[in-house]
C-alpha cells in the first residue's frame, strides 16, 4: 500500500515537472520567435537606412556636379561681362549669349532646388544631414536671387543698348548729312572762279572793231580770283566759244578735255601757274580755217574740271 502511494506520488510529481518544463520550453520558443522577428525588422530597418544613406550621398554628389556646372557658366558670364565693359558696349550676340547662360543657370538651380527639397524629406535624417540640407537650400536660394538680379540688370542694359542704338542711328544720319554738307561746302570753298572777263578785237582807223569776217585774231583776258582753299600749282584753262550758229569755234577731234565724266571740245586753252592769289592773264585766238561771223557768241571757262566763269561777246557785220 505504501509502495503504491509512493509510486503514485512520484508519477504526479513527474507529470507536474513535465508540464512546467513544457511551459518553459513553449515560452522559450515564443521568445525565440519574437527575437527572430525583431532581428528581421532590425535588418530591414538597417537596410532601409543604408539605402537612404547611399541615396543621400548620391544626391549630394549630383548636387555638387550641378553646382560645378553652375560655377562654370558663372565664370563665362563674368568673363563676357568683363569683355563688354572693356569694349564699352554689348552687341546683340553678347546679349543672346548672356541670356542663354543665365537660362541654363536657372535650369540647373531648379534641378538643385528639387534635389535639396528631396533631401529635406528623406527618411534618413540626422543632425548633420539636416544641417547640410539647410545649407544647400540656402545656397540655392541665394544663387537664385543673384541670377534674378543679373537678369533684371541685363534687361535694363538691353533697354539702354536699344536706346543707344536709336541715338547712334540718329547721330549716324546726322553725321552723314553733316559730312555731305561739309563735302559740298569744301567743294564749294575749293572751287576757283574767274571774273573781269574782257575781249579785245582789232579796230580800224575810226577806232571801231572791224567786221567779223575780217578778224584774224582776238584776246580774251580774265582774272582768276584769290582762293586760299583751292589747290595751287600748274593748271590748264579751257575755253569753249559757241558761235551764233550754235557750233563750237575751232572744234577738232584732238581738242578735247574731261568735264563731268565726258570728253567735250574746247576752242582755246592756256597753262597757268596758280598760287592761291588773284591771277590775271590773257589768251589769244588766231584764225584757222573757220572765219568768224557776225552775231552773239557765248564763251565758257573751265578749270580743275569745273566751269568757273562765262561771258559772251557780240560782233557786227
Amino acid at each position: 500500500m505504501k509502495t503504491s502511494t509512493i509510486l503514485l506520488s512520484l508519477v504526479l510529481v513527474f507529470q507536474i515537472f513535465t508540464a512546467c518544463v513544457s511551459d518553459e520550453v513553449g515560452d522559450l520558443k515564443q521568445e525565440n520567435e519574437d527575437l527572430k522577428e525583431r532581428l528581421k525588422g532590425y535588418r530591414e530597418d538597417n537596410q532601409q537606412k543604408s539605402e537612404s544613406i547611399v541615396a543621400f550621398d548620391n544626391s549630394i554628389e549630383k548636387f555638387g556636379n550641378i553646382q560645378d556646372s553652375i560655377q562654370l557658366r558663372e565664370f563665362l558670364v563674368d568673363s563676357l561681362q568683363t569683355e563688354i565693359r572693356r569694349k564699352g558696349r554689348a552687341s546683340r550676340s553678347d546679349n543672346e549669349i548672356l541670356n542663354k547662360l543665365l537660362d541654363e543657370i536657372n535650369s540647373f538651380l531648379k534641378e538643385n532646388t528639387e534635389l535639396a527639397i528631396g533631401l529635406d524629406t528623406t527618411a534618413f535624417v540626422n543632425a548633420n544631414s539636416e544641417k547640410i540640407v539647410k545649407l544647400l537650400l540656402q545656397s540655392v536660394a541665394d544663387k537664385q536671387q543673384q541670377i534674378n538680379s543679373m537678369k533684371e540688370e541685363l534687361a535694363i542694359l538691353d533697354k539702354e543698348v536699344k536706346g543707344l542704338r536709336v541715338k547712334n542711328a540718329h547721330l549716324l544720319r546726322s553725321s552723314i548729312e553733316l559730312a555731305e554738307a561739309n563735302i559740298k561746302l569744301n567743294k564749294s570753298a575749293r572751287k576757283l572762279a574767274i571774273e573781269t572777263i574782257s575781249y579785245s578785237f582789232p579796230i580800224n582807223m575810226f577806232n571801231q572793231v572791224i567786221k567779223a569776217k575780217k578778224i584774224d585774231n582776238f584776246e580774251a583776258c580774265y582774272t582768276v580770283q584769290e582762293n586760299k582753299f583751292a589747290g595751287a600749282g600748274k593748271k590748264t584753262l579751257y575755253v569753249r566759244i559757241i558761235m551764233p550758229n550754235d557750233q563750237l569755234l575751232d572744234a577738232t577731234k584732238e581738242k578735247l578735255f574731261t568735264y563731268n565724266g565726258s570728253q567735250i571740245g574746247y576752242s582755246m586753252k592756256q597753262e597757268i601757274d596758280y598760287n592761291n592769289e588773284a591771277l590775271k592773264s590773257c589768251l589769244k585766238w588766231n584764225k584757222s580755217t573757220v572765219p568768224l561771223v557776225a552775231g552773239r557768241y557765248f564763251a565758257e571757262y573751265f578749270l580743275d574740271g569745273q566751269q568757273v566763269g562765262s561771258r559772251g561777246f557780240y560782233l557786227e557785220h
